[in-house]
């Protein structure tokens, strides 16, 4: 019998009796997720990786001060947006740069849909905003309240994105079973 893999709770007491061991499998678990978020917010691809390492070296340093009764991965991306809004200051203040926020997303022509024939593919397709939610609810089994700290965004508002993009998944997925036929 094989035994479990120990919750995040149970990594980070472990790291913060000194097992640093812990913290790389803590890193490890949501990694993905914390570049996700920096990819959602349409941070500069060149900064995403620096972003990432700020957000996790702080998160190890302030450890001690983690509320064990909050999810790890909500603490750890409310870390990652204070970072993330420390640089935007930044940069706005020495360069008053205006940081582009892109909001555009892919137009797909039924064909472009219909030749996608994997999951993945079609998880592919999906805008960065739609993906990200995906990956939080279904992948980090994440409830919409904890989505919607993370993103800080209306509950209601994220439930409603989220069942449009399945219908737009189930939609592209039964066009193909069709096609198939």
């Amino acid at each position: 019998m094989t035994n479990p893999s120990p919750s995040n709770a149970e990594l980070v007491n472990q790291t913060k009796q000194g097992e640093k061991k812990s913290f790389e499998q803590l890193i490890d678990r949501i990694l993905p997720v914390v570049f996700g978020f920096f990819y959602y917010l349409n941070a500069p691809e060149d900064i995403v990786e620096d972003l990432v390492w700020e957000t996790f070296t702080k998160a190890y340093q302030n450890l001690a001060s983690f509320d064990s009764d909050r999810p790890f991965l909500t603490w750890v991306v409310s870390i990652g947006r204070n970072v993330y809004n420390d640089h935007c200051r930044k940069v706005s203040r020495e360069k008053r740069l205006k940081i582009e926020v892109s909001k555009q997303k892919p137009i797909f022509t039924e064909e472009k849909i219909l030749d996608k024939m994997l999951v993945k593919d079609l998880l592919d397709s999906l805008p960065i905003e739609d993906k990200f939610l995906v990956e939080l609810r279904i992948f980090q089994d994440l409830p919409f309240s904890e989505i919607s700290k993370i993103v800080n965004e209306p509950e209601g508002n994220l439930r409603v994105q989220f069942h449009r993009t399945i219908a737009r998944l189930r939609l592209a997925s039964g066009k193909e079973n069709e096609n198939a036929k």
